[in-house]
């Protein structure tokens, strides 16, 4: 199974927490949100949520290598946004395997 990791934007921790509390996410994606910019943080959620949905650890984090590795503009971007945006946001990303993003995109056209 391939997965598939980006980073969204950035948003008040707020919006965030109600994003995660109360919307309904498909089975098969992960929204993750850190206080910081680095690499790091995003490699600790994707180990922290990849048991609960059953996905390989490994597979999942070297998606988020991989997109950091591959997307050197963007992720500079997300962090330059972060940083202009100040304390109370968080840069927010998602992650999910490949069939649950093509269930997402089917869902949106459908609407």
């Amino acid at each position: 199974m391939g997965f598939v990791f980006e980073l969204l934007g950035v948003s008040p921790i707020l919006d965030v927490f109600q994003h995660q509390t109360f919307r309904q996410h498909p089975q098969g994606l992960a929204y993750l949100s850190a206080p910081e910019a680095p690499l790091d943080p995003f490699l600790e959620s994707a180990r922290q949520v990849s048991p609960d949905h059953g996905w390989n650890v490994d597979q999942a984090v070297d998606s988020v290598i991989r997109y950091w590795l591959r997307n050197a503009e963007a992720v500079h971007h997300w962090q330059q946004r972060l940083l202009e945006s100040g304390r109370e946001c968080l840069l927010v990303a998602r992650l999910g395997d490949e069939q649950a993003y093509r269930n997402d995109l089917n869902a949106l056209l459908a609407e």
